[in-house]
């Protein structure tokens, strides 16, 4: 049985005997007396707003951007996302915004691009395990993820998210908008901070199935497993002014993680890496009351290392990230203001092997000290191996240049408005992607070693030699992708009612298309006292391209060598035979811009201080991409890809505090059901879920009903109904301890086993066959119980001297250590056979302990 982890049972108690002090606005006496707490509720869910005090008191775990969702309606989060087997990774999770693809959001910093437009995918909606990264058959672009730089929270000032009547100047997604702030210098006081959070296996409860500690018995490195690792996160902000109006603001984010790994066949004890780090330094100069210029530069790296599973100096890395330099000019003129910004990015992803370009599959033998894979019923050895698969990497350099023109509201009559906005933005991206040597992917066919020479090569001398190989080749391939939009947008105010209609142009030269995404929503004070307000809209969303298209496309195919031994001649050279059976050709042709067409409506109702809010949401996508291979193995890219989903969500909040003696309470209430059909099961590079149907076995038994193709089943991943939750702010001021409570509800999880079965009758759904008689694939569930979970976050502040202080931080997830039942990360297929896909448990309660001095 896989040991449990103690826990730290004394955390709670010893933090409540500190002396406290909020992290609200302070007085500017050198008193602790503190503000009252506003809690706003955030009635209207077409946008979540946080702000840098909302930020600092949700609990969280590595403490990214997207770690700020878990309570947004609209979003769901992977199935695989915080399992127990994957404990030790601070990367962010994959999210859906009503069921539209994980890599179809817009990720925003300082109102620039965060998205990586390279590969984004590779991640496969979390289902992308590291062994993924150990073979080369899928290895032709550096995989990359959603986000380009993996920003930590402690530098952002304030994010919004748009789920549904998203304005007019966002473009380029289908799913929602997370729209991120960084912190700007201040003119008026040095200040600082230098902090410290960190969370280990020690303090986490790891929960795995019956199933799983079956298999992994000693934990190796082949099962994708983490049950050690120490995680730890470093803050470092410097704010000093200049002037009465000039100021600099450096700040530093290291967020790590060490993850031990044994390789017990191998006979190795290893220490995988995980690393994120952001430099900021930005400047702030106020030139006037009508002229305020800021110039960043961002410095924003991450990288991962790893070891191939029991192989010889199979250590290698990936890398992702880059840098960023921008220039923001806001002027205020008569009748409104003008935002004007230049900005540089270079981005990047890299894997590479230290051991270079040549692989080796060599038969165990004596002369070979070490193992690499094990008979499971002898124990004998059966292969060692070596060597790298080389090195990929994709750059993408990128100059925006935009405006954003919002004019001040003129007035048309006694009882009407108008709110005009409008801009303008260019991006010119290079794209770069190169494989700068071939690589050799080596192996021994047959079932006698023949003799060898002392001289041969790609051998091990007088023993044996590698005979089959494939060649992947080196390629260097650049695109140029240039993408030029506007927008225009009118906020009319007739009376009670709001009308807010927009429009957004945009065309790229890579997929040739000119895309006018409509945008239309209203609101209207139904009662006329501002405490009913019904609202709604019809709005279109364009997908960005995917430069992955463009540079798959010029990668060569693969070619697959031999060569012999000939006792009287030696070994012959290698002799060109075929191209491989996993070459794959790219067609990405006329394609079209994927596109999503909303309707919503909802309302909010005030009642004292209490806010009740509704909202439905119904999402159709049409031409996502998709991919399938013809016999000939060229793979077609396709706009077959298409999405519906229906999202219903409520919402009750309180508006301000309430207050009873020393506490201060708050709270807010949501709930959502959503309904999703999708075809397109994985990203638009590869399936997740394999369609195997034959003539002889022609349909799917799924859930009491039958299917002729696997497009046609219901969503594996994304796809829990119901969810809810409610989160608690109980403050005690006077203490100066704030205390965040969320209780998160969701549906229970369920696990599918797909089987063969003979004969339909004999299947565990036989009412589904109908007028079939013959083999089926029969899809079999294992359903989990609906999951509670109570999430707490303690802070409390320790006065120094003046505005100095001493801060201790306590977040405490999953606090009752329930079972949270998940999809294992390291699945190949989001269903199939039980040897491909198993499920898992998410962590458990797991402890947060956080320092920091501020001054």
């Amino acid at each position: 049985m896989l040991p449990q982890k103690p826990i730290l049972a004394t955390a709670l108690s010893c933090l409540s005997l500190l002396p406290v002090h909020s992290y609200a606005d302070e007085l500017n006496s050198e008193t602790t007396e503190l503000a009252p707490i506003v809690i706003e509720a955030k009635a209207r869910s077409d946008v979540q707003h946080l702000n840098e005090q909302d930020i600092q008191r949700l609990p969280t775990r590595n403490g990214n951007i997207v770690d700020l969702l878990r309570t947004n309606p609209a979003v769901q989060f992977s199935n695989s996302s915080n399992s127990s087997t994957q404990a030790g990774e601070i990367s962010s999770d994959t999210v859906s915004f009503h069921g539209e693809p994980y890599y179809n959001n817009a990720f925003m910093l300082d109102g620039f691009s965060n998205n990586d437009s390279m590969n984004p995918g590779a991640s496969n909606s979390g289902f992308t395990s590291e062994e993924e990264f150990e073979s080369p058959t899928g290895m032709y672009l550096a995989p990359g993820s959603p986000e380009a730089f993996q920003v930590d929270t402690a530098l952002v000032q304030q994010v919004d998210v748009y789920d549904s009547n998203v304005p007019a100047k966002y473009n380029r997604f289908t799913g929602g908008v997370v729209d991120a702030k960084l912190k700007d210098p201040d003119t008026q006081a040095a200040s600082g901070s230098v902090s410290f959070r960190t969370t280990r296996d020690n303090w986490t409860q790891l929960h795995y199935t019956d199933e799983q500690v079956e298999k992994y018995g000693e934990i190796d490195a082949t099962d994708d497993v983490q049950p050690e690792f120490v995680k730890q996160t470093y803050n470092l902000s410097l704010n000093q002014p200049l002037s009465d109006n000039a100021a600099l603001l450096l700040s530093y984010n290291r967020t790590q993680s060490r993850i031990p790994e044994n390789h017990t066949i191998l006979g190795q004890r290893v220490e995988e890496k995980r690393l994120a780090q952001t430099l900021m330094l930005k400047g702030l100069y106020q030139a006037n009351e009508d002229n305020r210029l800021t110039a960043t530069l961002m410095y924003s790296p991450h990288e991962n290392t790893y070891y191939a599973n029991n192989v010889k100096n199979g250590r290698y890395q990936s890398e992702g990230g880059g840098w960023r330099a921008n220039l923001n000019w806001q002027h205020d003129f008569d009748g409104g203001k003008v935002e004007t910004a230049l900005a540089y990015t270079q981005d990047k992803n890299k894997i590479g092997y230290d051991a270079g370009y040549d692989y080796y599959n060599w038969k165990a033998s004596n002369s070979l000290d070490w193992c690499t894979l094990r008979s499971t019923s002898s124990g004998d050895c059966l292969w060692s191996r070596e060597g790298g698969l080389g090195t990929l990497e994709s750059t993408t350099k990128t100059w925006t240049l935009k405006q954003d023109w919002q004019w001040d509201a003129l007035a048309a009559g006694d009882s009407a408005a108008h709110s005009f906005s409008a801009g303008w933005n260019i991006d010119l991206a290079q794209a770069h992607a190169s494989r700068p040597q071939d690589v050799r992917y080596m192996s021994y066919t047959g079932t006698a070693l023949p003799p060898t020479s002392n001289g041969c090569q790609d051998c091990i001398p007088g023993e044996q030699y590698q005979n089959s190989m494939v060649k992947y080749r080196a390629y260097d391939t650049s695109v140029q992708v240039n993408n030029y939009s506007f927008y225009a947008q009118d906020e009319m105010q007739l009376g009670r009612v709001t009308l807010t209609p927009g429009l957004n142009f945009n065309y790229d030269d890579f997929l040739g298309n000119f895309n006018i995404s409509p945008r239309f929503a209203f609101n209207i004070d139904a009662l006329g006292n501002e405490r009913l307000h019904v609202f709604g809209g019809l709005n279109r969303y364009y997908a960005g391209n995917m430069l992955a298209y463009a540079l798959r496309a010029k990668v060569p195919y693969n070619e697959s060598y031999t060569r012999k031994n000939d006792p009287n001649n030696g070994e012959s050279d290698w002799t060109f035979e075929k191209y491989a059976a996993n070459s794959v050709a790219w067609d990405t042709s006329d394609l079209k811009t994927p596109y999503s067409d909303e309707a919503n409506i909802g309302f909010d109702y005030t009642l004292g201080n209490h806010v009740l809010s509704a909202k439905f949401v119904h999402r159709d996508s049409h031409d996502q991409f998709k991919s399938s291979r013809r016999d000939d193995d060229v793979k077609i890219m396709s706009n077959e890809g298409a999405t519906s989903a229906n999202t219903f969500s409520l919402g009750l909040a309180s508006k301000q505090a309430y207050e009873w003696g020393p506490l201060q309470l708050g709270y807010q209430f949501g709930a959502r059901y959503q309904k999703t059909k999708t075809n397109n099961q994985g990203n638009y590079d590869e399936s997740l879920l394999a369609d195997v149907t034959t003539v002889t076995t022609p349909y799917y038994l799924f859930e009491g009903k039958r299917y002729e193709s696997a497009e046609d089943l219901p969503p594996f991943n994304y796809n829990t109904p119901w969810n809810a939750f409610l989160e608690i702010q109980t403050d005690f001021p006077t203490w100066h301890l704030r205390w965040t409570h969320r209780l998160n509800y969701r549906d229970g999880y369920t696990h599918y086993n797909r089987s063969t079965v003979l004969s339909c009758a004999q299947s565990s759904q036989p009412e589904a066959c109908g007028d079939w008689e013959g083999r089926v694939y029969d899809y079999t569930k294992r359903s989990y119980k609906d999951a509670f979970t109570l999430d707490w976050r303690f802070l409390v502040d320790i006065p120094v001297r003046g505005k100095q202080k001493f801060e201790l931080s306590l977040d405490v997830l999953n606090v009752l250590d329930n079972k949270v039942a998940g999809s294992d990360a390291s699945s190949t297929y989001l269903g199939g056979t039980s040897s491909q896909y198993s499920s898992t448990y998410e962590v458990g309660r797991q402890f947060w302990l956080g320092a920091a001095y501020r001054w």
